[in-house]
């Protein structure tokens, strides 16, 4: 082999892949704003919540828990959708993390 491999040759100086296990809440109703207190393991300050697959404003909150801003206009459209987190590299990764509901708006006898 023409390079040699010198110093640790494993990836425990990376970040782990992060792990999704709780959302609070995990239902809202469409068209409101909400912080989204997202829960589980493996998260570091430059974690991001994604919601939908896309990045939303993030505060770390320690290494189990990161809290995700969703706008009003992302909630505005009732469905199922995911909420994860993306830690970027070295080591990292992204997870699509746990289903996420915005319920429809009740229409108040209209």
């Amino acid at each position: 082999a023409p390079f040699h491999l010198t110093g640790p040759l494993t990836k425990h100086l990376y970040s782990q892949p992060p792990i999704v296990t709780n959302l609070e809440p995990a239902l809202i109703t469409q068209g409101n704003e909400v912080w989204v207190r997202v829960m589980g393991t493996n998260f570091s300050p430059n974690s991001v919540v994604l919601f939908d697959g896309k990045p939303v404003q993030t505060k770390w909150v320690g290494d189990n828990e990161l809290d995700g801003r969703l706008t009003a206009k992302q909630t505005s459209h009732p469905g199922n959708y995911l909420i994860g987190v993306e830690t970027p590299k070295p080591g990292g990764g992204v997870t699509e993390g746990l289903g996420f509901i915005v319920d429809y708006r009740p229409s108040n006898g209209q």
